[in-house]
């Protein structure tokens, strides 16, 4: 089994957890610390570990034959032999992916968006198991 994690891109880390931050410290300046501000703070904070858990799960598997693709409670387990090509992208569509540095794996009649750390090895990974897999030559283009 070999496991890659998702790229995360700086700036969407800093939106994700800095907005609710931003957010709590506005209603914080008018209550002060006191009994009026815990739910405000305990929705923050929840929100906060929700998107620590969903950033800490995103990672593709190859294992068995299958691409196995995890995005906290969302997965995808699709059969390596069935995927035509792995594409780089910066296609910005919703996918288990935390950065737009992308690859576009097309498998079947359907296409999927991952962004590994390590796109190189990930596609030789791929590739090992299904060398007909259409890949470009290096993803440091």
């Amino acid at each position: 089994m070999k496991v890659f994690k998702s790229r995360i891109d700086g700036w969407l880390a800093m939106i994700a957890f800095g907005l609710p931050v931003v957010g709590i410290s506005i209603p914080l300046s008018k209550l002060g610390v006191s009994v009026k501000a815990l739910p405000p703070i305990a929705i923050v904070a929840a929100v906060l570990m929700f998107e620590a858990w969903l950033f800490s799960t995103v990672q593709y598997r190859i294992e068995e034959g299958e691409l196995r693709i995890r995005a906290a409670f969302l997965r995808w387990n699709i059969p390596i032999r069935d995927i035509r090509s792995v594409t780089p992208t910066g296609n910005p569509l919703s996918a288990p992916a935390l950065s737009l540095d992308r690859l576009s794996i097309v498998y079947g009649e359907k296409e999927i968006l991952v962004s590994p750390v390590d796109k190189d090895r990930f596609i030789e990974a791929l590739r090992a198991v299904n060398s007909r897999i259409a890949a470009p030559e290096s993803s440091r283009w």
